[in-house]
């Protein structure tokens, strides 16, 4: 869907969230290398989504933030 329509909020919010539980996942099974190539899509996703959303936006805010604070040294984080 991101693909199709680059201006669609909910289709950048709900790829985010994927990826965003992808990682929790492997968070709560000490699988940290396993996040990796989740982190890059949940990241820009919810960069765009808040961007193309005017309200509603804070629980992305809140998860952009603590994808920042636990892995914004790794490279694929770190803008």
């Amino acid at each position: 869907a991101t693909s199709h329509d680059t201006s669609w909020a909910k289709a950048w919010h709900k790829w985010a969230l994927f990826n965003f539980d992808v990682i929790s996942f492997h968070e709560s099974r000490d699988n940290r290398d396993a996040v990796n190539p989740y982190l890059q899509p949940a990241v820009s996703g919810f960069f765009r989504s808040v961007s193309l959303r005017r309200a509603n936006v804070q629980q992305d805010i809140l998860r952009l933030l603590t994808l920042w604070f636990k892995y914004g040294g790794q490279l694929e984080v770190d803008c």
